[in-house]
């Protein structure tokens, strides 16, 4: 219900969201916001060449086949970038094996100072819809209005699609040496990413220095003290719009809930 209802939105709205944004968020937020995109933008064209430069090089448009896929807000998501459609789809799989659907977006046993005043609220969120939430509001903020290069915001999804997989208690009780759910998530972004290092042709832009990249911003996800990389930030404003939304969602249901009562 809430994956259907934020995929028509999204559709509807698709073409006024800058109108739109600045008239749900408040005015300075929403300039923040910018500011993030623009800080990306420009350090992906100008001064990031030692990370992007090196992967673009060997980056095509990704073959893959979209007809036979139902999965709406995964379409969606495919639709804001050329780049890393595979491993966008294998992503989707992955949480569907990991019975994202069935296991809360909030484990009590990981509940962060974002968190924990609306622990049981968002407890109700499942994972899979967090975690596609967070890569569709990562996605446009990214494309809606700025000109963010497709392989950047091909990279921003994964990250964002990868930041959370430290929830699910199966991937949790494999990297049971860790305890915080970041530094889960990350270290199975790094095994996840890793099995693409010796695929060629569409693969071949998969390398160390991508994988640090995700794995770093991943790891410092909810660290005050770390760098606040610009892809850092980006999933940080992704994150907070998709909690903003499922709250809102929240109140509906339970507003429509006492209605019915």
């Amino acid at each position: 219900m809430l994956l259907i209802l934020v995929v028509e939105l999204n559709i509807i709205t698709r073409k006024v969201k800058l109108h739109s944004m600045s008239i749900q968020q408040p005015l300075a937020e929403f300039y923040s916001n910018v500011a993030v995109v623009n800080e990306l933008f420009n350090i992906v064209n100008d001064s990031n060449e030692r990370i992007l430069g090196e992967l673009d090089d060997n980056i095509k448009e990704d073959e893959v086949e979209t007809e036979n896929i139902t999965n709406g807000i995964l379409l969606y998501i495919l639709s804001f970038t050329r780049n890393y459609h595979d491993i966008i789809i294998e992503l989707f799989e992955e949480m569907e094996k990991f019975e994202f659907s069935s296991t809360p977006s909030v484990s009590s046993k990981f509940v962060s100072e974002e968190t924990e005043n609306d622990y049981d609220k968002l407890s109700t969120i499942n994972l899979y819809d967090h975690t596609t939430n967070c890569a569709v509001q990562v996605a446009e903020t990214l494309v809606f209005g700025n000109d963010t290069p497709s392989s950047a915001v091909g990279i921003s999804i994964i990250i964002a699609l990868l930041h959370d997989f430290g929830e699910s208690p199966i991937i949790a009780n494999k990297f049971s040496h860790s305890e915080y759910h970041n530094q889960i998530s990350a270290n199975y972004a790094k095994v996840f990413l890793s099995k693409f290092l010796n695929h060629k042709n569409i693969h071949s832009r998969i390398n160390k220095t991508f994988i640090e990249l995700v794995f770093t911003t991943i790891n410092n996800f909810h660290d005050a003290y770390a760098p606040q990389t610009p892809w850092l930030k980006v999933l940080k404003v992704g994150d907070k719009l998709a909690r903003e939304k499922e709250l809102e969602y929240y109140k509906i249901c339970k507003q429509a809930s006492s209605d019915d009562s």
